[in-house]
């Protein structure tokens, strides 16, 4: 398996914290834990599947000022879809948090693929 990218921070003294799979049972614990801690931000890699299931706590996550970023719709090895495929998947994941969040105009900017690849 080869490795991921490796980002260097321009600041060593901080650091980024990232969530994959959300919104799950695990997430409300998270922001709890994270309010705690000054208010500690946060990057939340949703699924559109669990957005549709979860957008209450969507909402959360967005009203606390963390970031959401796209992690596909359900999670499928996106080295396995053609092009059109992969992009439904993004385009999915995107719909359904502006869904929950009932914004058009929200941009996911950030995309963390299922699996790393």
């Amino acid at each position: 398996m080869t490795p991921g990218p490796i980002y260097t921070l321009s600041d060593p003294q901080k650091i980024a914290l990232t969530f994959d799979d959300g919104p799950s049972e695990y997430t409300e614990p998270l922001l709890e834990v994270l309010r705690a801690h000054d208010g500690t931000k946060a990057t939340f890699f949703l699924l559109g599947q669990n957005v549709e299931l979860q957008t209450a706590i969507v909402r959360k996550i967005h009203a606390a000022g963390h970031a959401i970023g796209n992690h596909s719709y359900s999670h499928k090895n996106l080295c396995c879809l053609d092009a059109a495929e992969v992009t439904q998947e993004l385009v999915n994941c995107d719909d359904a948090v502006k869904l929950a969040l009932g914004t058009a105009s929200l941009s996911i900017s950030i995309f963390r693929a299922p699996y790393g690849k």
